[in-house]
């Protein structure tokens, strides 16, 4: 069973657009692109994502402006009483709300250049 699970924006033909993305994101050669987040054995995470933002259809999702507002509003919305609500984490709360914030604020980046340009984001799960 794997354990990864994350947002990833695809590089571009466009130079201008690859670098704009690398001031704000870090790049993954083994997922050819930017990370907007990742996770590793946080099932509530996954758990939260499927179920409020994204349904449970497919392994790979293109995430829409709607779905990236939902992630948005779920990172936001943890606090130490709700952490595992939708099910374990590997994590205390406090051990992953510095990774939240920092997450949350990449959505944030992450919107303002979609407005702009047309990316290839998706969400990845390995389960």
């Amino acid at each position: 069973m794997g354990l990864d699970n994350g947002c990833v924006v695809r590089t571009t033909n466009n130079e201008v657009l690859n670098n704009l993305l690398a001031k704000h994101f870090k790049y993954v050669d083994s997922l050819d692109g930017y990370e907007i987040f990742y996770f590793r054995g946080q099932w509530n995470v996954r758990n939260d994502i499927f179920n409020l933002c994204i349904g449970w259809n497919q392994e790979r999702h293109n995430l829409t402006m709607q779905q990236i507002d939902n992630i948005y509003s779920l990172f936001k919305s943890y606090t130490k009483e709700n952490w595992e609500d939708g099910g374990a984490s590997r994590w205390e709360f406090k051990e992953a709300k510095p990774y939240l914030d920092k997450y949350a604020k990449n959505l944030k980046a992450l919107k303002v250049i979609m407005n702009r340009y047309d990316l290839d984001v998706y969400f990845y799960d390995s389960y």
